[in-house]
């Protein structure tokens, strides 16, 4: 399996037109001094999505379909992810339905007139200046998966520059993979910093909505070193995107995907136009979750990367039911799909009297008994007792999350930063690592926080440990 790369350092985008204005302002004679200008205004969770081109979202004349996921991909299954960080992939229907795809159905939208695979990052800032201008950048990373993964590159921090004439461009890190038919070895490219993947004008940000901005292509020029398939200008509709980011994938070997060639794929290369939506609505994919639940954004991070599937309360429909306790055997399902849903050696017989071979979740019962997570109640005997449907204790949770991310380890003796935890509570160390990492800070009381040890944890709370767990 190849190696994920490793994503390009971070460094402050220097972009020409801001090193031009100020090049020319250095020029300038101060003749008066310039009137005060409003402040920026700054806007948070501003959410972004891609699609790429109708060539993105179809299946090549030969490999298997492209498809994108959320983080850094190799291109392997063990790398797919629908959720990673602030990043989502989703599949939109021909009717604008929202659902969550899977390494199965990773593709299923490409034969499917109207639907589209979707990459989303949320949380980003916008920075609107009282000219209207503005900046939008964002944290995070998605993955184009070319001929089924063959030839995967990754778009990493993207941000959105918007000038006060409405002129702009997306700028993103890049890290991919070279391949080719001929010699299908993935070779890991140098990760380039700062690359242009789309120039746009006419575009003035909604500070409250969504702004849709559609990027140049037709009559752009660009160029190709000599052997590779060149830019045919005589075609109707012939374009490019932008020479950078065209550089970047004559590197991976894709690089006709991204310009008129003369061949009858040419339709399909014009990129689609990308969103920036300044006030999200849209809930996550359960209808009991609205925007503004607490919670919202580490529940739907829960779903996308199908750590919860929720319940299906009709086609098409989930419930998450927050405020429900979680019972242990939801538990072993989120740690175990958190891992990744590894592959699990089965005993014939299952560990535990009150958990049968064909229970919904022995895999997942018995992987967290495998890895020591969890050992269950010795009922005397030599006969164990896990008890699926008990919910799950603040202190025991504590216990889970802590030998799921220290696993063979012991806990370092500490002192509870909590009231009602003692040294001789059950699990007290393990509640002061959950503290130590920030996990969970309690409930503040006159004198100090307390942690509530026996209480059950609810669905809300769990997604919110799980997210602080992993981020």
């Amino acid at each position: 399996m190849p190696a994920t790369p490793e994503l390009p350092a971070r460094r402050p985008r220097r972009r020409l037109l801001t090193s031009l204005v100020t090049a020319v302002a250095l020029l300038l004679p101060v003749l008066a001094a310039p009137a005060a200008s409003a402040a920026p205004r700054t806007l948070t969770n501003v959410q972004l999505e891609w699609t790429g081109s109708a060539a993105v979202q179809k299946a090549p004349p030969v490999g298997g379909s492209n498809y994108l996921s959320a983080g850094v991909s190799n291109g392997e299954q063990a790398d797919y992810r629908v959720g990673s960080g602030s990043a989502l992939v989703l599949h939109r229907s021909a009717a604008g339905q929202v659902s969550v795809p899977t390494w199965s159905t990773r593709a299923a939208t490409a034969p499917v007139a109207g639907a589209s695979q979707v990459a989303r990052l949320n949380g980003g800032t916008a920075v609107i200046a009282d000219d209207g201008s503005a900046v939008v950048t964002f944290t995070g990373s998605f993955s184009v998966n070319m001929y089924g993964g063959m030839v995967p590159f990754t778009i990493v921090d993207p941000q959105v520059t918007i000038a006060a004439n409405g002129t702009g461009e997306l700028v993103a890190d890049l890290v991919g993979y070279a391949s080719t038919m001929a010699n299908p070895v993935k070779v890991p490219l140098a990760p380039v910093a700062d690359v242009t993947i789309a120039t746009f004008s006419g575009v003035s940000l909604n500070p409250a909505g969504r702004t849709t901005i559609t990027p140049r292509y037709e009559g752009e020029r660009v160029t190709v070193p000599a052997g590779t398939t060149q830019q045919n200008r005589q075609v109707a509709g012939w374009g490019s995107w932008p020479q950078e980011f065209v550089d970047f994938q004559v590197a991976t070997g894709l690089s006709s995907y991204w310009y008129s060639s003369g061949g009858a794929a040419d339709p399909d290369k014009k990129p689609l136009p990308f969103t920036l939506n300044t006030a999200p609505t849209e809930t996550t994919v359960f209808r009991d979750v609205p925007q503004g639940t607490q919670f919202f954004t580490e529940i739907g991070w829960l779903a996308m990367a199908r750590v919860s599937t929720g319940y299906e309360v009709s086609e098409g429909a989930h419930e998450y039911r927050p405020l429900a306790p979680v019972a242990r055997d939801a538990m072993a399902a989120f740690l175990y799909r958190l891992q990744g849903s590894p592959p699990v050696t089965l005993p014939a017989r299952s560990p535990f009297r009150d958990v049968p071979t064909t229970n919904q979740f022995y895999k997942e019962i018995v992987w967290l008994s495998q890895r020591g997570i969890s050992t269950g109640w010795d009922v005397g005997g030599g006969v164990k007792e896990f008890r699926p449907l008990v919910p799950v204790a603040r202190d025991a949770m504590a216990a889970f999350l802590y030998r799921y991310a220290n696993p063979g380890t012991t806990p370092p003796p500490a002192t509870s930063t909590f009231l009602d935890v003692q040294t001789t509570t059950q699990f007290s160390r393990e509640i002061a690592w959950l503290a130590s990492q920030g996990i969970s800070t309690g409930w503040a009381v006159p004198g100090g926080t307390q942690f509530r040890p026996l209480d059950p944890v609810n669905r809300d709370a769990m997604a919110a440990f799980l997210h602080r767990l992993t981020h």
